[in-house]
């Protein structure tokens, strides 16, 4: 059981680490994480172009990330930020990177895999993810549209 929790963690650390570095550089506001696979960024940094589009809450701003650009994420509202108060809860979201591993039935096929290198490489192990990329590219794209709105 020892030998389980290290591989998970090992694994759920590199994908939220490097996800939370992806949303840093894209000039996001999103706190360090201190565990698990959940991030809370803050679009706030681009509110007056989000305010352009005709997005005023967080559960506006999940819906045009998922349709306009693929990316999947909570409204901070379902989670009690208030979207008419303090600058950081208006467009904050939730993220989980449990799901940015493989798809489906891939899961469960190379999940071991996955654990087993996780546990061998350690907390440097170099793991690849496809899924956490291509998310990553995809919230890249989203903040590009809106640089450019």
């Amino acid at each position: 059981m020892d030998t389980y929790r290290s591989q998970l963690s090992n694994l759920h650390k590199h994908c939220t680490i490097r996800l939370y570095e992806a949303l840093k550089n894209c000039g996001l506001a999103v706190a360090a994480p201190k565990g698990a696979f959940y991030l809370y960024p803050s679009f706030y940094p681009y509110s007056k172009q989000l305010k352009s589009l005709g997005i005023y809450t967080s559960r506006q701003l999940s819906r045009w990330l998922i349709e306009e650009c693929g990316v999947a994420a909570l409204p901070g509202s379902v989670f009690g930020e208030d979207d008419e108060g303090v600058r950081g809860g208006r467009y904050r979201l939730r993220m989980a990177t449990s799901y940015l591993y493989f798809k489906d039935q891939e899961r469960y096929t190379r999940g071991y895999e996955l654990l087993s290198h996780a546990l061998d490489g350690g907390a440097n192990a170099t793991i690849k993810l496809p899924l956490l990329e291509k998310a990553i590219v995809a919230i890249e794209n989203a903040v590009a549209k809106l640089k450019n709105v």
